[in-house]
């Protein structure tokens, strides 16, 4: 298991994780292979836009017999976090867009125009770490303040990464 966000969750069979935003999937389709068919990933897009392409696109995935499906949800993950029960996932991701913008590719640049910017709050991280079991994981640039802003401490990386994570102990 060579993948960091894997490894920060402690995926295995069976686990069920809740993608707080869930973009074009790309986090989501990682941890439907890991957890399996016994397991449950569900992801959460605030765009439309982006939500109705990764929608389409999941429900025409051949999830085979070693991944679980993706149920993509469209709404507001600070919203949505508060409906959900104590301990239902465990495991709660946030990769939200960076802060400061990096350099991409074009094709990058056009998601970017109908993501949502909404930063990940307080408020948000506490309704996260009361839905998990294990762990609550942040995606953030390196030379932002997201993570400080937070409380939140990065875990060990190369240093010549541009992206650091951060995670924190379910209540």
């Amino acid at each position: 298991r060579d993948d960091h966000l894997v490894n920060l969750c402690e995926l295995k069979a069976s686990d069920q994780v809740l993608d707080c935003t869930l973009g074009l999937g790309a986090d989501a389709l990682v941890c439907a292979r890991v957890v399996g068919p016994g397991g449950r990933v569900v992801g959460i897009e605030r765009a439309q836009p982006l939500w109705i392409l990764a929608s389409e696109g999941l429900s025409q995935w051949d999830v085979g017999t070693h991944s679980a499906r993706i149920e993509a949800i469209y709404g507001d993950s600070a919203a949505l976090l508060e409906s959900f029960e104590d301990a239902s996932f465990d495991c709660v991701l946030f990769d939200p867009m960076f802060e400061k913008p990096r350099r991409s590719s074009p094709s990058f640049e056009v998601l970017r125009r109908y993501a949502s910017e909404a930063p990940l709050t307080a408020k948000m991280l506490a309704h996260a770490r009361r839905v998990a079991r294990r762990w609550v994981v942040v995606k953030s640039a390196r030379y932002t303040a997201a993570l400080k802003r937070l409380g939140l401490e990065p875990e060990p990386t190369s240093r010549f990464s541009n992206i650091v994570w951060a995670r924190v102990r379910a209540r």
